[in-house]
């Protein structure tokens, strides 16, 4: 079964059908949730799996029916698939390819890494708070279902340390943080140990893409791909691509 065909049935088990979080969703008139998918099963394809995690969904539109999997995968087929244009050039994406290129070889697609949020939702585009977010995780809370499908090899949350309990709240308060290097403060750059997450798959939690560009810590993304290129050929999981 591909990828995307377990994503769709896991999307539906928990989402069609469940009115205590649309009753809630609807009330607050939050946008949402974020759904992934394989374009064109290129993520499936990928010879290295990368998980791109951000902040929150932003970017929904609020006419997407809010408890529709298929609507909301194509969404965010066209939306990704819209970021590989020449006019998406934001700190994001651009931190996105960086990342990827460090283990793609010329023979793959842009399209082989997968991208979600913290935070499935959003208020008006912008963050919901941490009350909030617990009270939407009490009613759906797929990020550990998601990762336990896709098996990345390599997951980054570019969502900086104020999100760092809503990561918590996702794995029953069980993340643990550690600095990855002397010079720099955990705040800013930490590698992540959650439980039930194959210890080969390196996690990675930096500051966003937009405030590294800003306080020129751009290079932080070089520490990430070098990192996690040294560990990854220790464990036997990268050859010399």
């Amino acid at each position: 079964m591909s990828i995307n065909q377990k994503l769709l049935n896991y999307y539906g088990a928990e989402i069609s059908g469940n009115k205590k979080l649309m009753e809630y969703v609807v009330e607050n008139e939050l946008y949402g949730p974020l759904l992934m998918s394989s374009i064109e099963n290129h993520y499936d394809l990928a010879k290295y799996k990368i998980l791109i995690i951000g902040q929150e969904a932003g970017w929904l539109d609020s006419k997407v029916v809010k408890d529709n999997v298929s609507e909301l995968l194509e969404h965010y087929t066209n939306y990704k698939m819209a970021s590989k244009s020449p006019e998406r050039n934001s700190p994001f994406w651009r931190a996105a390819k960086t990342i990827t290129q460090f283990f793609k070889p010329d023979s793959e697609s842009e399209l082989n890494y997968l991208w979600t949020n913290v935070s499935k939702y959003s208020d008006d585009g912008g963050p919901i708070a941490i009350e909030m977010q617990g009270e939407i995780l009490n009613r759906l809370n797929l990020l550990p279902g998601e990762i336990e499908i896709i098996q990345p090899d390599l997951i980054v949350f570019f969502s900086g340390p104020n999100y760092d309990q809503a990561i918590q709240m996702q794995f029953d308060n069980q993340v643990k943080f550690k600095r990855v290097n002397s010079n720099i403060p955990e705040k800013e750059f930490a590698q992540l140990t959650i439980p039930n997450i194959s210890d080969k798959t390196k996690i990675y939690r930096t500051y966003h893409p937009r405030t590294l560009q800003q306080q020129q810590k751009w290079f932080y993304l070089d520490i990430i791909g070098h990192e996690a290129r040294s560990r990854s050929r220790t464990d036997g999981c990268l050859g010399d691509a």
